[in-house]
């Protein structure tokens, strides 16, 4: 069962005055929350046992993984255009 948003659910700001402009953004305004809450993920061929994993978990392993690419030696940091 696929999940469909509205642009309106999408617009952080119309409803709790900051914005979320970024998966970054989203992962810390949701693991600074007093209630967090988590997300469910169901791996391929399991839809009855979803994986539970919270944001602030998801946010401290992104932040993780950001370090671990930040740290190659073939990584190089682009200067944004915006």
């Amino acid at each position: 069962m696929a999940v469909q948003l509205s642009p309106e659910s999408l617009d952080y700001t119309s409803s709790h005055g900051k914005d979320i402009d970024s998966l970054q953004s989203l992962l810390v305004k949701r693991a600074k929350s007093k209630s967090p809450r988590c997300l469910l993920f169901y791996p391929p061929g399991n839809v009855i046992n979803p994986v539970q994993i919270s944001y602030k978990s998801m946010y401290q392993q992104a932040q993780h993984n950001s370090a671990l690419v930040r740290s190659l030696s073939q990584f190089v940091k682009l200067k944004s255009k915006c």
